[in-house]
């Protein structure tokens, strides 16, 4: 099977390795992995006589750790993303439009020490988003998009951190009613 690539995934997040790293005289031991806090603020506005919907909420994406870490070709600890949102759920029926998205999610780098009682410590976070506004067409039977955001490719800006993710749940996608 075929590596996913960045494009295919929506986005990727890489760190140096922690693991055998060396930093004033200590070789690091242990592990690093992701945590994902999705924040979403969703809009879809119902075509007569639907009415409308909007879901907004935060909390823990997928599970802690977010997802299964690989090793890319430069020897980076890194993951994957694929953000992405329905229009209706019942498929080949358009009951909203325009559809909004404004989502801010969040990404860290954690770090579990290979000393025993050790505590996970963050690395790096990096708030990231993605949205913009999707409107049907019924003359051209086809969807545009506008004001997406990112509207290119490229690195979001990460920092080092010493707060820690926060969350009280999971994030649920929304889920339009039909």
């Amino acid at each position: 099977m075929a590596a996913i690539t960045q494009q295919q995934a929506g986005i990727l997040f890489t760190h140096p390795m922690v693991n055998g790293t060396t930093a004033g005289g200590t070789t690091f031991g242990g592990t690093s992995y992701f945590v994902q806090v999705y924040t979403e603020d969703d809009t879809w506005a119902g075509i007569a006589p639907v009415g409308n919907y909007s879901a907004v909420g935060s909390g823990l994406d997928g599970s802690d750790p977010y997802d299964t870490n690989t090793v890319d070709a430069n020897g980076d600890d890194s993951v994957l993303d694929g953000p992405s949102e329905t229009t209706d759920s019942k498929a080949n029926q358009v009951n909203y439009s325009p559809v909004t998205i404004d989502d801010s999610p969040q990404m860290w780098v954690m770090y579990t020490p290979s000393v025993a009682g050790s505590i996970d410590v963050p690395l790096a976070s990096c708030p990231w988003h993605w949205g913009g506004t999707l409107t049907w067409n019924a003359k051209t039977k086809g969807w545009s998009l506008a004001g997406a955001t990112p509207a290119a490719a490229g690195n979001a800006p990460a920092g080092n951190t010493d707060k820690y993710p926060v969350w009280t749940g999971f994030f649920t996608q929304g889920n339009p009613p039909n």
